[in-house]
């Protein structure tokens, strides 16, 4: 029995550095589709052939969560090598957390497992199919994350908070 999904095809060979095995594209989200969360260089390709069950996206605590298999991962020495990257509380029950867009929070796109996981401690992948495979960055990726920032800090000086040291906020007419 064939365990993938249409969507959990081989990467095709321009997406796979040969001789390391590593992506030559950056990752990026599949729902907003403004952030790298994966630089070249930084994921092996890694083919499960029994496949890991990964839970579709994030459900609500009543509805029961539905999984996918999926066999072709990219494995990522650590969390800290993601350039965007927001990790779950671990999963009641099991031994793994899941990884998501810190800029979206939506889609899950990997998990990592914990040091206590019984078959694949410490390990991180990214799933192939669930992120964007581009060869350059989009433009508009730092643009997201400072407006952001920005915002954070405008709120917070509105509510009478401490600016951060070396910013400085010019009230415009």
């Amino acid at each position: 029995m064939d365990p993938s999904t249409e969507s959990d095809a081989q990467p095709r060979a321009e997406l796979v550095k040969e001789g390391t095995n590593t992506n030559t594209h950056h990752f990026v989200c599949t729902v907003c589709q403004c952030s790298v969360i994966l630089s070249p260089e930084r994921g092996t390709l890694l083919h499960i052939e029994d496949g890991l069950q990964m839970h579709k996206d994030r459900t609500k605590k009543d509805e029961p969560a539905e999984t996918e298999t999926l066999r072709y991962f990219w494995q990522v020495r650590s969390v800290m090598s993601f350039d965007n990257v927001s990790v779950s509380k671990s999963v009641t029950g099991s031994e793994l957390k899941y990884l998501t867009c810190a800029e979206c929070e939506r889609g899950i796109f990997g998990i990592h497992f914990l040091p206590s996981h019984p078959t694949r401690a410490g390990q991180t992948v990214v799933a192939h199919s669930r992120v964007l495979h581009l060869l350059e960055a989009p433009a508009q990726e730092v643009a997201p994350a400072l407006l952001s920032f920005a915002r954070g800090i405008l709120e917070k000086k509105a509510n009478g908070g401490e600016v951060p040291p070396g910013i400085i906020i010019e009230d415009g007419e």
